[in-house]
Formats: C-alpha cells, structure tokens, sequence
C-alpha cells in the first residue's frame, strides 16, 4: 500500500482539472511529508517505477482511533510508520521496527508502542506484478494482530489502545518496472502558478497551486519535519480555497495568499526590480499535535514560477 497514494482527497471538479490535480497534487504531497514513502510515492502513476524488495515479510494493519482520526501502520525492512490522519491533517511517525516470526516491535518513545504477534485466519491473496512490469507475485495473507497496541499523539489530539487489530502479512515483493519518459506537465499558458516557500533543511514547507484555467481553485499544503531521537515526525496538512484566496499576477512578479482553515492569517510574495524576492506576512498553520506553525519569516526562502516536470517542483520547495 502507498501511504502517499491515500493523501489524495476527492474534489468535486470536472474529470479533466481532476487529472491535472492528481499529477500536481499528490507528488506534491509526497514531497511534503519528505520522503516518508521512498519509491512508492508515484505508484498511483501505472508507468511509474516500483521496487520493493527485502528480506523481511511486510506487515500493516488500519484502525479507527479517537476524534475522526485513522491510524494506519506499517513494518518491511526493518523500518516501521504509524500514520495518524483526518480531515484535520497527517502525521506520520517513522523509525525502526521490526516483524520477525510473526511479531511487530516498534516504540514510539512516550507517544506509545506496538508489540503485537500476527495470528492467520487462512485467507490468502496472490498479487501479481503489473503487465509492463517483471517479477514474482506476491502472497498477502490475512488475520489479526493480537498483542499491545497504544499510541497517544501530541497534547491527545487522537489516543488508540488496542489488543487485536486486523491486519496483513506480505512475502517480500520485487517489481521491477519501466521509469515512464520525462514529459513536461503542459504548456505555460494552461499551468497552474506554483508558489513555494521552505525554511533550511525543508524542516518547514509551505505551497499554493492555482491560478489556471485548468485548475481556477487555490490547493494549499504545508508539511514539517523534526526529530525525536530515533523517531521522525512529519506533519502536513492540505486544504481547498477559492481562487480569491490565491491571488497571482501575470507576470509573476507578486502573489497573495489567504487559504482557509487550518491555515490562518495572510502571506506575500514579491519579486524586486533586482532578482531578490520578499516573502511576508503573518500565515501560519495548526498541524496535528501542534498548535501553530509560522510560514513567514527571515529564515524562508521563496519562490513562484509555473513548473512543469518534477524535478521543477522538486526545487521549488528546497527538496531537489
């Protein structure tokens, strides 16, 4: 299962803007929560390239936890996440874990911890690799894990304490498929504007896409990413504004913006007669667990450029 492939959300847009929202949107999304799915992240993509592989089993299992919130899990390769998510925002919680002989260990240091034995109840899927792609096809059985399972996030913005959760287990898996060719996104004229703006190290990202003919409703996503000892937490969240909200020039040349909740305040950016660009304002976001995060300041970097392949959007947000 991708974890990025789940953050799309449905819009109520016609079918052709809807396909230029998932082309720019969920590798955007990707990037935002910085590379908690490496290699996965365009599987949505039927051309895009897939490799799994280890010497591991894969394990996961999803569960209803409090206040709207979905927590879902995952183990292979000795790394393990936990991501917690609603209409509110995503967290994911990454570090090393483990599933040997049928048993999941992963600690979340004073947030909670996982220790869980994988009990079958007979039922098996066979999953082979897609036509243009080469390899074994992989065995997923299901069942439940029956153990401990207790999680609290920050300041118990969502709380899980479980002793069996459905699940499934996966024989290591290897698809080795084609990278599609490298396509520009469309022309200028019918790209979105594309505004991006990150601290050092992408610890904090923000980005706003609108401002198309193609895609007229302003997208806006923000992401962090911090450490806690060996845990990395990752927050994002991603909400829809009218176009009003995302207000560009022609020229590029400045752009305001005012996304809705759970962003609040304003933000602008402006490019000077010398090349130097001014990113200010008073825009921040509430992430889960956190109660707010400045998107303004000295310490960003900024830019706003229409990209067209994802190397371009890559660099936009300090991630290339």
């Amino acid at each position: 299962m991708s974890i990025c492939a789940d953050h799309s959300r449905s819009v109520s847009v016609p079918w052709r803007r809807l396909l230029v929202l998932r082309r720019l949107i969920i590798p955007i999304a990707c990037l935002l929560i910085l590379g908690a799915c490496p290699g996965v992240c365009f599987a949505s993509n039927p051309g895009s390239s897939v490799s799994f592989g280890g010497p591991e089993p894969q394990a996961e299992f999803s569960r209803k936890a409090s206040h709207g919130y979905s927590i879902l899990f995952e183990v292979n390769r000795g790394k393990a996440s936990l991501t917690a998510r609603s209409d509110e925002g995503t967290v994911i919680y990454s570090g090393k874990g483990s599933f040997v002989d049928g048993r999941i260990q992963f600690g979340l240091g004073k947030l909670g911890r996982i220790s869980a034995r994988f009990k079958p109840d007979g039922s098996v899927d066979h999953l082979r690799p897609p036509k243009s792609c080469k390899g074994r096809e992989q065995v997923v059985r299901s069942g439940a894990f029956v153990g401990s399972i207790k999680f609290r996030g920050e300041s118990g913005y969502t709380r899980l304490n479980a002793h069996r959760v459905r699940g499934t287990m996966a024989s290591p898996r290897s698809w080795k498929c084609p990278d599609p060719p490298s396509r520009p996104l469309g022309n200028a004229a019918s790209l979105p504007a594309a505004l991006g703006a990150f601290t050092p190290h992408s610890h904090v990202v923000f980005a706003a896409i609108g401002g198309s003919e193609l895609l007229p409703t302003g997208f806006f996503l923000a992401g962090t990413s911090e450490r806690h000892g060996a845990l990395r937490i990752n927050r994002s969240a991603l909400a829809e504004g009218k176009p009003a909200t995302f207000d560009v020039l022609d020229d590029l040349s400045s752009a305001t913006v005012s996304p809705p909740k759970p962003f609040a305040g304003t933000a602008t950016f402006k490019r000077n007669a010398d090349g130097s660009t001014e990113w200010f304002g008073t825009l921040s976001v509430a992430l889960p667990g956190v109660e707010s995060t400045a998107l303004t300041g000295p310490t960003f970097t900024a830019n706003l450029t229409k990209p067209r392949t994802q190397q371009e959007f890559s660099e936009l947000f300090g991630l290339s």
